[in-house]
């Protein structure tokens, strides 16, 4: 539902709602409580009087109102109504009920609806019923398809061609998420790299909007994706490893908090994931895969893992599978992560230029992180060059993957140029290659751990560079909107779907990145150009300028105490209505299997 995006309409909308609603305790007919005559009205429906229950729930006091039991009592009437054949009066109760929980409503519709669909006799009202959500539901494809269905049941042949052909248009769409694991914005030629690891990326981002300052939610896979599905920050989604600093406890993301591939799924729209993590797989017990409908997991490994052809190739299958479904397609890259091992023609491209005392592939992370090489200037070349050989080799299959789809005309060709598409890419987190003393993620939130490409193509795109900085906490109220999706509950992030359109101006915004996989605990605050580092005290260990000096050398916490002590006051605040905000099921922390933390071990996720 699109409310217009009015936000004065839809408080206008709620209290309306709490105007026509009942309420709790002594506020149903006479002394009546108004759960009793909600049970009383439910039985009466079940039992189909449904005279009645419009008689009881009609006169229910309102001066009562209250939205617990108020989404109840209007879903019942509705019922009641359509029961009754009287479409507006159906129609103007959904509408509170979408005012109420809009991606519930969504869902309760059909059933409401259910009494039109028995025949000729009733199926104009249903038409009718539709037609009176089709301008709160715009882009919802199945209510004009059900208008399409139920004019034809009622003999109107014009208004069900009409309908149908809307139906389509509106069906004719897909949304691609392209995720890159381990991917570091400021090694791609788009983002200003001096090395050619980009070339088929950098040609698809000059015909894009790309955001110069998008920031991941956390320096590893599973909170960063939680993100990405949630709009939430890792401390209110909670998928991560316990936020206790430990390597016992996984906690999956909180069953309780909406996430975006189930707002597709509740709209008919086919979901899909091809990913290629092991923190992403069913086995970690993460719970990333809830509301797709295809969830092709492979658990990625450092040594053994599926390739970026094969992904390319997987995505399309299911791609070409949907060809006359709407679609969502999480598509998940697992290169340039650990190990660096190229293939060719891209092995030895760049590495060939540096004496070192390694070579390809590079897998002693863990002995590179904990000091045990004497390193030189080639071999920090050389590590570099290696990872560099990986973005091109995935560069490489993201122009194949590009070039299939205009072959299969989603990218406005001749064959299926009416399809509608929108494209992210993005990546989880970056990588340390010893910016700061350290090598690999998950252990820092310096801008090389955090910073991530961004850019979205798709038909009417403003195409430019965007340097307000955004979060991946965006990504899902952005194709949520695009898309005519309901608003997610409490979303932290925003929808950037008007600056991706127009150009138009984003807020300045404080943002956030938390939840390391191991080390001392740590938080990113950055309030452009200011960027706060807090330790678990939320003391601040570093503050940086990213303006002046975006490679974060110099420590200006002392010539900027002021800023540093809002942003840090800020961060305490966000944290306290963090605990006090709390969903109502929590997650159940796992204990991954022997095999899954042996993948792990390997990965160098544990010691």
């Amino acid at each position: 539902m699109q409310w217009r995006n009015d936000g004065a309409a839809r408080v206008l909308a709620v209290f309306a709602a709490l105007a026509l609603i009942s309420g709790c305790g002594d506020g149903g007919t006479g002394d009546e409580p108004v759960a009793a005559v909600l049970a009383r009205a439910e039985r009466a429906l079940a039992e189909t009087r449904h005279d009645e229950v419009v008689r009881m729930l009609e006169a229910v006091d309102p001066a009562a109102a209250a939205t617990a039991d108020g989404y109840r009592l209007n879903f019942v009437l509705a019922s009641a109504h359509a029961a009754l054949g009287d479409a507006d009066a159906a129609a103007e109760r959904v509408r509170v009920m979408l005012a109420l929980d809009e991606i519930r409503a969504r869902v309760d519709i059909q059933t409401v609806a259910a009494p039109f669909f028995e025949g000729p006799d009733v199926a104009g009202a249903g038409v009718a019923f539709y037609e009176a959500l089709a301008a709160d539901l715009p882009r919802a494809w199945w209510v004009h398809s059900n208008i399409g269905t139920l004019a034809t049941t009622a003999g109107d042949a014009a208004r069900a061609a009409a309908a149908t052909e809307t139906a389509r248009a509106l069906r004719a769409r897909g949304v691609i998420v392209i995720v890159v694991d381990t991917l570091r914005a400021d090694h791609l030629g788009a983002y200003g790299y001096d090395r050619a690891t980009s070339p088929n990326l950098d040609a698809w981002a000059a015909e894009g909007r790309r955001y110069e300052h998008a920031y991941a939610t956390s320096p590893w896979t599973l909170p960063s994706f939680g993100s990405i599905f949630t709009a939430q920050l890792p401390m209110r989604h909670r998928g991560g490893w316990g936020f206790d600093g430990t390597w016992q406890t996984l906690e999956p993301i909180n069953g309780a908090v909406p996430v975006i591939a189930e707002l597709f799924r509740n709209e008919g729209f086919a979901t899909g994931a091809v990913v290629n993590n092991t923190f992403l797989t069913t086995d970690v017990g993460s719970a990333t895969e809830r509301g797709f409908e295809v969830y092709d997991a492979v658990a990625g490994g450092p040594v053994e893992f599926r390739r970026a052809d094969a992904t390319v190739d997987r995505a399309l299958e299911l791609i070409d599978q949907w060809r006359d479904r709407p679609f969502f397609l999480l598509v998940h890259f697992f290169e340039p992560h650990m190990d660096y091992n190229p293939v060719p023609p891209f092995r030895g491209r760049f590495t060939s230029a540096f004496e070192s005392q390694f070579e390809l592939p590079v897998g002693d992370y863990q002995g590179i992180r904990a000091g045990a090489y004497d390193l030189t200037d080639g071999d920090r070349e050389f590590l570099r060059a290696a990872y560099d050989e990986e973005i091109l080799s995935v560069d490489a299959h993201l122009g194949r993957f590009r070039e299939a789809l205009a072959s299969r005309g989603l990218l406005g060709g001749t064959d299926d140029g009416d399809r509608e598409l929108l494209i992210l890419f993005t990546a989880d987190h970056g990588e340390e290659l010893l910016d700061h003393g350290g090598f690999e993620h998950g252990h820092a939130v310096w801008d090389e751990l955090i910073r991530v490409p961004l850019v979205v193509w798709g038909e009417g795109i403003a195409a430019g560079r965007e340097t307000t900085p955004v979060s991946l906490i965006d990504l899902a109220p952005t194709v949520a909107e695009w898309a005519g999706l309901p608003r997610i509950p409490g979303a932290a992030g925003i929808s950037l779907w008007s600056n991706v359109s127009t150009g138009a101006a984003l807020p300045s915004r404080t943002l956030f990145a938390e939840g390391l996989l191991y080390g001392a605990p740590q938080t990113a605050i950055v309030r452009w150009p200011l960027k706060v580092i807090v330790d678990a005290d939320e003391q601040p260990v570093f503050a940086a300028d990213l303006d002046a000096d975006p490679a974060e050398r110099t420590d200006v916490a002392a010539s900027k105490s002021d800023a540093v002590a809002a942003l840090v006051s800020e961060q305490s605040t966000r944290r306290r209505e963090t605990a006090r905000q709390r969903y109502d099921t929590a997650a159940t922390p796992t204990e991954p299997d022997a095999e899954t933390l042996e993948r792990l071990r390997s990965l160098g996720y544990i010691r």
